[in-house]
């Protein structure tokens, strides 16, 4: 993704780029894309109010950082917005219960309609030549109506299915809890780029064998007819390398863990009533030393050890 920002054709291409991050951060993150200088420690508080314990995607925030140093070299017609269409607080501007209790609220909210409909709102108001890039999740980004609608189903029916291209990354058959099963289509698909010699490709899904498959990338749609298949859901599919080399996670860690954010996880944690912030660890127990210790240990291990 900082490949494709940095190529000179994508101001371009795109005016926008919409991000599955909370709302409440918009002021914040508007702050520091029109910053003059660049302002890492607002983009971590940024990162770090996104959820109860942060944020720690790497990957994102060199994502951001990349995007703000395109825009430094475009004209203002030329600059490239950021939108967080997620609904919910920040956790930088939940102090009382009462606004615990409030971002509890956003919580039983129909996630895809409301980023749909910001989303809609803000493309209808600033017509321009220039199309959106939207960033999310692959179950947010499918175009068929899985019993629910998703984003993408959404953002079909209130443009058209031409004007709304999603695109898949290959991924393992699993659930939004980072549980995994399997891989997709019995381990088809990776068969297939194996024999291409797991060369990084990407393809356009109509008409063709992979597009006609069951579309079986999350545990809901194992086996559901409802699902659809993968040329219903989805516009292209890219692979880039096998999922045996990915590893768990690119976190920040020396950056984000500090003694005042690990203060500040604890502040939210008393507020919110949550004794055990990392899978039993009780909350006197969690220090800074412990959250960075922990990471490194991880960082380089296979994400799926069971294809080994």
């Amino acid at each position: 993704m900082k490949r494709l920002i940095r190529r000179p054709e994508f101001p371009e291409t795109a005016g926008t780029i919409f991000l599955e991050m909370k709302t409440g951060n918009q002021a914040r993150i508007n702050q520091f894309m029109n910053g003059e200088k660049l302002d890492r420690q607002l983009l971590l508080d940024i990162l770090g109010g996104d959820y109860q314990y942060g944020w720690n995607d790497k990957g994102m925030y060199e994502f951001l950082i990349a995007l703000w140093e395109v825009n430094q070299k475009l004209s203002p017609a030329k600059k490239i917005r950021v939108i967080f269409p997620d609904f919910g607080l920040s956790w930088l501007d939940i102090q009382t219960e009462d606004d615990v209790k409030r971002w509890e609220r956003y919580t039983f909210q129909d996630r895809d309609t409301c980023m749909a409909d910001m989303t809609e709102k803000i493309i209808r108001e600033n017509q321009n030549s220039r199309g959106h890039l939207f960033i999310v999740g692959g179950n947010h980004a499918c175009k068929h109506a899985n019993g629910v609608p998703s984003l993408g189903n959404l953002l079909k029916q209130k443009f058209s299915d031409e004007e709304v291209y999603a695109v898949k990354l290959h991924t393992v058959w699993g659930d939004n809890s980072g549980n995994v099963f399997g891989k997709v289509r019995k381990g088809l698909f990776d068969f297939v780029f194996r024999m291409n010699g797991n060369k990084p490709v990407a393809f356009a899904l109509a008409d063709s064998p992979f597009g006609r498959e069951p579309c079986d990338f999350e545990l809901e749609y194992q086996g559901v007819p409802i699902a659809g298949t993968f040329e219903e859901n989805f516009d292209a599919y890219v692979f880039l390398q096998p999922l045996e080399m990915d590893k768990v996670g690119y976190f920040l860690v020396e950056e984000m863990y500090t003694d005042s954010f690990v203060d500040e996880i604890k502040r939210r944690c008393k507020l919110s009533g949550d004794k055990y912030p990392y899978r039993g660890l009780r909350l006197e127990d969690f220090t800074k030393e412990w959250r960075i210790n922990q990471l490194n240990g991880i960082k380089d291990e296979k994400r799926y050890p069971m294809f080994e």
